[in-house]
């Protein structure tokens, strides 16, 4: 199954910390940036999601090469516990970074020994998380790269889902706000956003003649 889009900006972010410093770049190489390893899904299952091209061909820990001798030490699995543990709560740092994370009361899924290892990776989560809502530009003078009829913004397809329709209608409003580091040299923009607004009004019919049928 492919991955929500929220889940996709965070594990890029979380991957890629220095060339990927908050939600607008992230969204910015999956939407713009040809060549980025991002393309929509047509394998059947994940039709109308961003995917990875080498998606299904490998496992996509996070941060594999950084964490390589840890995972000597513990298990993969456990890993991945820790990892959508913390993805999937509201992050807080408390006692647990101190003894470990709990399952249930007085149940551990990690020794103090073992917890210390993963400290860096457990921040670098936290960062990740904090900036999921930071669509400012990166710094003064960042542009875009050029909007391209190859790119996935101006390849939308009709069945896109609908949380990387809102990632889109984001990243459009930051275009719209700083138009001084948007290059369309063969004048998409205008078009795409007409097809967005044409997505979201064809969806919103759809979905309010759902509920009529369902009465």
């Amino acid at each position: 199954m492919s991955k929500p889009a929220d889940r996709m900006v965070f594990e890029m972010m979380l991957q890629f910390p220095a060339s990927v410093p908050n939600v607008t770049v992230a969204v910015h190489k999956m939407l713009l940036v040809l060549g980025s390893g991002y393309v929509w899904s047509e394998d059947g299952f994940g039709d109308g999601c961003i995917v990875r091209e080498d998606y299904g061909t490998e496992d996509d820990l996070c941060l594999q090469t950084e964490t390589e001798p840890l995972l000597k030490s513990i298990e993969k699995s456990v890993l991945h516990v820790v990892k959508d543990y913390f993805y999937n709560r509201v992050l807080t740092i408390g006692d647990e970074l101190e003894r470990g994370v709990g399952r249930d009361a007085g149940e551990y899924l990690l020794s103090e020994s073992s917890l210390e290892p993963l400290t860096g990776y457990i921040h670098k989560v936290f960062t990740a998380k904090d900036r999921m809502n930071d669509w400012t530009l990166p710094c003064e003078g960042y542009r875009f790269y050029p909007i391209s009829k190859e790119s996935n913004l101006n390849n939308i397809p009709d069945n896109v889902r609908w949380d990387w329709l809102y990632f889109i209608e984001d990243f459009l409003e930051v275009l719209n706000k700083h138009p001084e580091s948007v290059r369309d040299p063969e004048h998409l923009l205008p078009g795409i956003q007409d097809r967005v607004r044409s997505i979201r009004k064809d969806q919103s019919m759809r979905y309010f003649s759902e509920l009529e049928n369902d009465k």
